[in-house]
């Protein structure tokens, strides 16, 4: 049997918090729950050094959704995301995937005054 987990991490720069979140979809080759968080909670902070050399650390805080005796067939979708940002913005050399703004044109000042 295995396990699908998705863990929340929290970030730490410097010893303190941030409101960032990791969310990573974990594999186990498993069929406890008790075991899979045992691990987890085990595991040491994943941690590097930032541009201003200060200490950034990600830990775990929570398994936050559970798939039991996941099973993987060939090409199918395990993971997928939406960015928010167009896929001109994480694709440079892709079409856009929606429509150029429209441009406007400079009002004129009504008569009377106006605002």
């Amino acid at each position: 049997m295995s396990i699908l987990v998705i863990a929340a991490y929290h970030c730490e720069v410097a010893g303190k918090p941030t409101n960032s979140v990791d969310y990573q979809v974990r594999h186990f080759a498993s069929d406890s729950l008790d075991d899979v968080t045992a691990r987890l909670r085990a595991e040491l902070p994943q941690a590097y050094q930032n541009c201003y050399k200060q200490e950034v650390r990600s830990l775990f805080d929570d398994i936050v959704a559970v798939e039991f005796d996941a099973r993987f067939e060939d090409g199918q979708e395990v993971i997928g995301f939406i960015t928010g940002k167009s896929k001109k913005t994480t694709e440079p050399n892709a079409p856009p995937n929606r429509r150029p703004a429209r441009q406007r044109t400079a009002r004129k000042p009504s008569r009377g005054g106006g605002r």
